[in-house]
């Protein structure tokens, strides 16, 4: 049973505690990094992957749970709640705010996360010879 929580949950658990971490850094602390692409494609990135773990650990419960049969759609639902609570964290972090443009770019990585999942099952099942 352990084996199969850190084979399938602890990832996700781990990353989240990661995100926090980092929304936790007061903004005055913040590297002053320049990069050369947006931090909106840096949010979605990191909830692409956040969407990504939330699937495989979901599709990996009791099997004909509410979880395991409905895991995409959890999946974005969670990845989503968390993105939102995200922000709502940073309004506490001194010299940080809110951002319903983070916020909407954490959503969209989801859903484009749900979008490849969908594209890779239909793949796979229809046994695609390319």
């Amino acid at each position: 049973m352990l084996n199969k929580f850190f084979k399938y949950h602890f990832p996700i658990t781990l990353y989240l505690i990661i995100i926090f971490i980092f929304s936790s850094i007061p903004g005055d602390h913040l590297p002053d990094l320049t990069f050369t692409v947006s931090d909106k494609i840096l949010h979605g990135f990191a909830y692409f992957i956040a969407f990504f773990l939330f699937y495989f650990s979901l599709s990996h419960t009791r099997e004909g749970s509410l979880f395991n049969r409905y895991a995409i759609l959890f999946s974005l639902l969670f990845t989503t709640l968390y993105g939102m609570l995200d922000e709502i964290h940073q309004l506490f972090v001194p010299n940080r705010d809110a951002d319903v443009f983070d916020f909407l770019a954490d959503f969209f990585g989801a859903l484009i996360g749900l979008i490849f999942i969908i594209l890779l099952t239909k793949i796979k099942t229809k046994k695609v010879i390319l």
